[in-house]
This record gives C-alpha cells, structure tokens and sequence, in this order.
C-alpha cells in the first residue's frame, strides 16, 4: 500500500483551511457573526446615553428618564418631555438614532416573545377545538387549515386584551387618586397623599379613564390628556407600553391578514361557480367533456381576457362574412370582409 507523506507547512495549511471551514465565524466581524448580541449591545448603549442625558441635563430621576426614553422608542409621546431650547438639538438627533435603529432592534426581539406568545395561545385554543370536534382525530394540520386565521386573530386580540386590562387595572387601583411625580408641571402643589387626595386636587384615575388610556398609549396615539403620575407607575408603565405597543400592532396585522384571507376566500369561490357556469355553457351536450375549441373560450372567459357579448359579436361576424352558410372561411374571404368593415 503507497503511503503519502505531507511537509509541515503543507499540514499546517490544510489544517488552517480547515478551521476557516469549521470554525466560519472566527474570521466574521461580531456584527455579522452575533448579530442579537450586537444589536442588543448598541441598544443598551443608546437606551442609556438617553438615560444619562435626561438625568443629568435635566434634572429628572432615573425613572422617569426610562419613562421619557420608552416614550421615544415607542413614538407614544404623552407631551410631558421637559422642555428646553438648547436641549432640543441633542434630542432632535437622539430621536432619530433611536426611532430608526434601536426601535427597529427591540421591535425585532419583542415581537419574538409576542410570536411565542401568541403561538402558545393558538395551541390552546385547537386543543379546545379538537375537543369541541365531531372527529375526534382531527389533527393540528386541519385546525390550522380550518381555523388558522380565526385562530391567529383570536390569539392577538386575547394578549393585547390581557395588556389592557392589566394596565387598567393597575392605574385604576394604584393610581386611583395621586398627587403627581417628579416636580415641575406633573405635580400638584397642595395636593396631600392618601384619603384627603380628591379633595385637595389630586390625578384620579376612574376604570374608563385607565382603559382609553391604555388603547391611547397602545395605538402609539399618546394625547397626553392622561399618562401615568406616579414613579411606580413610569416604572412599570414604561415596560408595558413597549409589550403593549407590540401586542396592538399583531393585533392589527393580524386583523388585516384575516380581512386579506376572507376577502381572498369570497373571491375564490365566486370564481370557482362562474367557472362551473361557463363550463356549463360550453358543455352543450352536457357529457361532462368539452372540444378544444370550447376549452381554449372556456380558459379565456375564466381569466376574463375575452367576454361572452365579444363572442357573440365575433360569431355574428362570422356568419355575415360565410355568404355561403357552410361554416368555414377562406382566407380572401376573411381579408376581403375585414377590409370592408375597417377592421
């Protein structure tokens, strides 16, 4: 048996080749090759420059600099931002670093939790659906084919419901009656914590109230006629609007696919009976089969290239042009007609 022997710089490049092979990230950027980590790194870099920049330049506490910060990535904007002319360059551009990137990251990451979640639901609901059923065996395939879109728009409507009754809930409760937070124009002076609050001018929050500010702050619309007053509430606020704003966009998106779906479904069955119509037509002698020349008008009239008035038209034309009456054209026949009538 021949045996091959290899030099050391030869093995030391098959075995360079090879590691380039197994190992193709090592020679990737990290941005390329950990594209989550990356994007999660510069989201975490911007979160906290707006995080600092608030705090520090305007004198707010950390809260409500995540609280001012979230409202930008979730383009909600309530209209309690502080003000200041000079400030209002920085922020300029820290807006469209962050409605343009980072937006973009969290949406990314966040809408895989809203999927999983929404998938999770979708599982319960077929499994009460296979219960429900007549078959007992019917599998997941044909509830899916079955009630798929019915069930992706009842999944979206039940997680983004659970957002809204969650925040109304909370802010009716906790932030039933409160004095404000933060100083400056969010705080009522005179206004005194607990029993007395009502009486001495203090936010109240009624059930309704919490709901339409739900849907507001969730729909991204923010009047700012309403937003969350206390520091518990910014807290756990911000992180809600962001889980909120996402949930009501599936929501959405899976409303208007239903729509696309059902409308889809309307117009493939419409088609499918004018198709039986016209085939009923061309089957004269009604056998069940019909000649090539009835399926090529058939195929025209299904994709809607020719109508049947055009047909008859061309029919009258025929039996104008044939003087006599038997049925087939010649080629003069046909030039000398078609030059008389101009066409």
């Amino acid at each position: 048996m021949e045996s091959k022997t290899f030099s050391s710089d030869e093995s030391e490049e098959e075995d360079s080749q090879q590691d380039e092979v197994e190992n193709p990230e090592e020679v990737l950027p990290f941005w390329i090759s950990h594209p989550v980590q990356f994007n999660l790194l510069i989201f975490a870099l911007v979160v906290c420059s707006g995080i600092a920049a608030f705090k520090n330049h305007r004198g707010v506490d950390w809260v409500t600099a995540w609280y001012l910060v979230v409202q930008i990535l979730t383009t909600i904007g309530y209209g309690d931002v502080p003000e200041g002319s000079h400030f209002r360059w920085w922020l300029t551009l820290y807006l469209l670093v962050l409605t343009v990137w980072a937006a973009n990251v969290i949406n990314e990451l966040f809408s895989r939790l809203v999927w999983a979640s929404e998938e999770n639901v979708r599982r319960h609901i077929r499994r009460i659906q296979r219960r429900l059923s007549a078959d007992q065996r019917t599998d997941d395939e044909a509830l899916r084919q079955r009630y798929g879109q019915f069930n992706k728009i009842a999944a979206s409507v039940l997680i983004y419901s659970f957002f809204v009754a969650t925040w109304a809930v909370f802010f009716h409760v906790y932030e039933y009656c409160t004095c404000g937070y933060g100083g400056g124009q969010d705080l009522v002076f005179g206004c005194v914590e607990g029993p007395r609050c009502k009486d001495t001018g203090g936010y109240t929050t009624e059930l309704i109230d919490a709901v339409y500010m739900a849907v507001v702050t969730f729909s991204t619309v923010g009047f700012g006629d309403l937003a969350p007053k206390s520091k518990l509430g910014r807290a756990l606020g911000s992180f809600w609007m962001i889980l909120g704003v996402l949930a009501f966009g599936n929501m959405v998106s899976s409303i208007a696919a239903g729509i696309d779906y059902y409308k889809k479904s309307v117009w493939e069955s419409v088609q499918k009976r004018r198709a039986r119509t016209i085939w009923s037509e061309m089957d004269k002698d009604r056998d069940g089969d019909v000649s090539k020349d009835a399926f090529l008008i058939f195929m025209l009239r299904r994709k809607n290239l020719v109508s049947q008035a055009t047909l008859d038209e061309l029919g009258q034309i025929f039996d104008v042009v044939d003087g006599n009456q038997d049925g087939r054209l010649t080629f003069d026949e046909v030039c000398a007609s078609l030059d008389k009538l101009g066409a």
